[in-house]
């Protein structure tokens, strides 16, 4: 996930399937651990702001907590893996 809010991938095929599914449902979850915040991946495909409901383990970034509440997302943060 880029700080523009872009949601990256490894597979083009990911991605379309991804899209395919969002376009039949009425409310789109994603779910991301903080991990991928840092992750590099090649394909662009839709955008954080996409989601109706957004679920992390540990609280986004402030830029994505901004876009996300821009956007009107639900945001969930978990206790970041504590027991």
């Amino acid at each position: 996930i880029e700080e523009d809010g872009a949601l990256l991938d490894f597979s083009q095929d990911e991605v379309l399937a991804r899209q395919a599914i969002r376009q039949h449902s009425r409310q789109s979850f994603l779910v991301a651990d903080f991990s991928k915040f840092s992750r590099r991946a090649h394909v662009r495909g839709g955008q954080i702001e996409d989601a109706d409901h957004f679920f992390c383990d540990s609280p986004p970034p402030a830029l994505i907590v901004d876009r996300l509440a821009a956007a009107g997302v639900a945001l969930t943060v978990g206790d970041g893996g504590q027991p």
